[in-house]
Order: C-alpha cells, then structure tokens, then sequence
C-alpha cells in the first residue's frame, strides 16, 4: 500500500476508504499520512470531526519535519483550536516549515510579524517573509509584500534585503 494509492482514493471521494488507508500508513510512521489523516479528522471527512485526533496526528507528522503539518500545527497553537493555546509554539512551528522554504510558512510568518502575533512586530522582518512567500509563488505573500511596500521606509527595505541576501549565503 502507498501513500499515492491513498490519496487517489480520497480524490475520489471515498472517504472512509482513505481514511482507512491512511490509518495504516499512519501508524507505520508515515508524516504524509499522519498530516492527511490529520487534516480528515479536521474537516470530518469520512469521520466525525474530532480535534484532538486531529492535533495528535498533526503533531506526529510536524515532529517528523513535515511542513505542511508544522504550518497548521502552528496555526492550531496561535488559534488554540487544540488542546494548546501557545502562542510562542505556534511561531516555532511555522518558523520551522519557513526554514524549509515552505511558501504558505513564510506567508504566515511575514503576517505574524506585521501584526505582532506571537511575536513583537517587525515590519522588515515582515517584508523578508512576505518577499520569500512571494518568490516561492505564495499569492497571499505578494500582496502581503505589496502593502508593505508602501508603507516601508526605503531603509527598512534595504535591511530587509539585506536579511534576505545574507540568508542565500548561508
């Protein structure tokens, strides 16, 4: 059984048959389907809604590095949608999938330093993840990028892209 399999069954619709699917692999460790199963028993897809299933499945498959998972692991601790409201958590895991190049990542971590969420604001630091979403095709990150565009100091910009240069560097 593969995860492609898996997933051609939940594109079908055949929700209870994925989940099934996904169950197995899940167990077996696989964060792909750990997030997915995951993101099912969110929506209540082939299964009651059920949270906290949820959180643990995501939490396994952030654990393992799956951005994806880290992202809305995160978004979870920022909401306290979960059994944790932890607002420092929820940054670390987003920073996490941002560090993988993870356009929807950067995009949320770009809004959070805009709005001081979890963090204390930081327009440059906002525009960096705003331009990194943007660069890697996030459209919510171009618009994003756009705003503070206007609003940035041509200094502000010049550190923010000087940030920008020094991370290609590394």
């Amino acid at each position: 059984m593969s995860f492609d399999k898996a997933y051609q069954t939940y594109l079908q619709g055949d929700y209870a048959g994925a989940l099934s699917l996904f169950q197995s692999l899940a167990e077996q460790g696989d964060a792909r389907a750990q997030y997915q199963l995951s993101s099912m028993y969110f929506a209540g897809e082939g299964v009651a809604q059920d949270v906290a299933q949820a959180e643990t499945w995501c939490r396994k498959a952030a654990e393992q590095g799956d951005p994806s998972a880290q992202v809305h692991l995160g978004w979870m601790c920022l909401k306290g949608t979960g059994s944790t409201h932890d607002e420092t958590e929820g940054v670390k895991w987003i920073s996490s999938a941002a560090e993988q190049d993870h356009a929807s990542a950067q995009f949320s971590l770009g809004f959070l330093f805009h709005q001081g969420w979890g963090v204390s604001p930081d327009l440059v630091k906002a525009y960096l993840y705003a331009k990194l979403a943007a660069q890697n095709g996030d459209q919510n990150g171009a618009q994003l990028l756009a705003q503070l565009t206007m609003i940035l100091t041509d200094a502000q910009k010049a550190s923010a892209e000087t940030l920008l240069e020094s991370r290609r560097t590394v």
